[in-house]
């Protein structure tokens, strides 16, 4: 004959002790502060270490400073200083081209004088000369001197040969070294050239002459200087000789 079990003793728990259970529960709640992954506490909030004991939470580190741009300069003071822009070397024009009975041909530009001797030198003396200069100014002098011209010019003077080259001749008068003078070309013809202190000085033979060229430029201002400077050497590159 079937019979059911007894039942198992029931335990009985009084409300006095559930009271107690809660309470304790509650006041290990207060005493812990949750936690949850990947939030970190804000500021003035504890957190307990390993030992229990509660230290305060570090204080957030502020972003870095984004370094700001320098301020512009202000602006100088006062009127700005115009850039002039470089002097022009304009091309000649001539008026005309005078041919010495000598054996060259010289041009003359317009605006410029053409005249005889005007440069002295050994070679010159005696020899048959003809230049074209411009004036841009006369300085005064002290002692009664003449006044002081500020001038550019180009000269031509002839001779007869001599029966020497021009080699010999350079070599003769100035020396093994031809006193400085370099091979150059001049009107088509072989010759020496030598440029010094705004002076330049040529020697050439062409047919039964030989030739001394003088060209100078002396100016009050680097602008003009270099405008009489540009025009001599065009003076010098449209010579013709016979």
């Amino acid at each position: 004959m079937f019979r059911r079990p007894p039942h198992p003793p029931r335990t009985v728990i009084s409300r006095v002790t559930l009271a107690l259970v809660a309470g304790l529960l509650a006041a290990c709640g207060a005493a812990t502060t949750p936690t949850v992954p990947g939030v970190t506490p804000t500021s003035g909030t504890t957190v307990p270490n390993a030992t229990g004991t509660p230290t305060p939470a570090a204080t957030p580190t502020p972003p870095a400073q984004r370094p700001q741009p320098s301020p512009s300069p202000p602006p100088p003071s006062g009127t700005p200083t115009p850039i002039v822009p470089a002097t022009p070397t304009p091309t000649l024009t001539f008026g005309g081209h005078f041919r010495h009975p000598s054996g060259f041909v010289l041009p003359v530009p317009n605006g410029w004088e053409l005249t005889g001797l005007l440069v002295s030198s050994e070679f010159a003396a005696g020899a048959a000369c003809a230049a074209v200069r411009i004036v841009d100014r006369e300085a005064p002098s002290d002692s009664g001197q003449a006044p002081f011209l500020y001038q550019s010019l180009a000269q031509v003077c002839a001779r007869p040969v001599d029966g020497r080259s021009l080699e010999a001749f350079m070599v003769e008068t100035y020396g093994a070294d031809r006193g400085g003078f370099a091979p150059a070309s001049v009107g088509g013809k072989s010759a020496y050239r030598l440029t010094q202190d705004h002076q330049t000085t040529i020697f050439l033979q062409s047919g039964t002459r030989r030739f001394q060229v003088i060209a100078s430029v002396a100016a009050d201002s680097p602008g003009l200087e270099a405008l009489r400077v540009s025009q001599v050497n065009q003076i010098l590159s449209s010579l013709t000789f016979d």
